[in-house]
């Protein structure tokens, strides 16, 4: 497991299955478009980054920190083969805004700054077997801190 699966699994982590699987259906993307509209989403145009739960159609904090620590893994990576970089950023600034807006900090137990990602990530690679030769420790090392920049 590298780096980024091991950020991945622990976003996924703090969202209900329930809403995961609520998310994942086109039908439900659209449903919730029409009927919370377009801010239930960052990205509103494509349906992406969803940050109202399906089920409430509240803004979930759960879902403001995926979308923040998603669009973060895309943008230090250079973009995807679905957009630029540039894109990746937008969505991470407007995420963060949300969630300090929202005072999510409190309600996720998590805040966006750079030392305390930096603290409950480094923890994580520390306790997965992939890091054990130094060489991999520090080339993930250096993925994180470009993650975060």
């Amino acid at each position: 497991m590298n780096f980024i699966d091991l950020i991945s699994e622990e976003v996924n982590a703090k969202i209900s299955a329930k809403t995961k699987k609520l998310l994942k259906s086109d039908e439900t993307r659209e449903s919730m478009k029409g009927e919370f509209g377009p801010d239930s989403f960052l990205d509103s145009t494509n349906k992406k980054f969803p940050v109202y739960n399906p089920t409430t159609g509240k803004i979930d904090c759960k879902l403001i920190y995926a979308a923040y620590m998603r669009s973060r893994i895309h943008f230090s990576k250079g973009g995807s083969s679905k957009a630029p970089a540039e894109y990746y950023k937008n969505i991470s600034e407007k995420a963060k805004s949300l969630y300090e807006n929202n005072n999510c900090a409190k309600k996720v137990g998590a805040t966006l700054s750079q030392e305390n990602v930096e603290r409950d990530y480094m923890d994580l690679i520390f306790f997965t077997e992939n890091f054990t030769n130094e060489i991999e420790f520090k080339d993930s090392k250096n993925l994180f801190f470009e993650f975060m920049e």
